[in-house]
């Protein structure tokens, strides 16, 4: 896929550079492009990539043993809408991992499941971090983190 950009150099910056953690198709994030590859043609496979691609056009865009590729061209509005959806699903990743880490630590001290009133203050005071971006904390800042907040939870029933 070819994701049209307008709007000068500022919008390529937007961009995503990367690729994803699945296994056939393995798809590659490489600026204004977006490859998937798959190990044959017996295992081609629609793979929703934020509503980029019809589950009914998918096939039409395969190229394989071609002199010639055929490349679908994403508009500059559905490219927008792309790069917006991407912080919101990094995000539900983070809080989970988040929720995962806290609930371990909260059962491993307390042994019971952590109560859904105390992991929502624990998630109030993690927005309330200077400056807050999920993705600053390292593992063990986290788990320094919470392992503070928990203590001063306790102190404070």
């Amino acid at each position: 896929m070819y994701l049209e950009t307008l709007g000068g150099q500022i919008e390529y910056t937007r961009h995503v550079v990367g690729f994803t953690s699945d296994k056939n198709p393995y798809i590659i994030f490489m600026n204004d492009f977006i490859i998937q590859m798959y190990e044959n043609e017996l295992e081609t496979n629609y793979v929703d990539i934020y509503g980029l691609q019809k589950a009914s056009d998918y096939r039409c865009d395969l190229n394989m043993n071609e002199n010639e590729f055929i490349i679908q061209i994403v508009s500059n509005e559905d490219r927008k809408e792309y790069i917006r959806q991407i912080p919101n699903e990094q995000m539900l990743k983070m809080v989970e991992m988040y929720k995962s880490l806290i609930g371990s630590v909260w059962m491993h001290i307390f042994n019971s499941n952590i109560p859904e009133e105390v992991l929502n203050d624990f998630f109030v005071e993690l927005r309330g971090q200077n400056d807050f971006l999920a993705t600053k904390f390292s593992r063990k800042e986290m788990h320094n983190l919470i392992t503070s907040f928990i203590l001063k939870y306790t102190k404070s029933i």
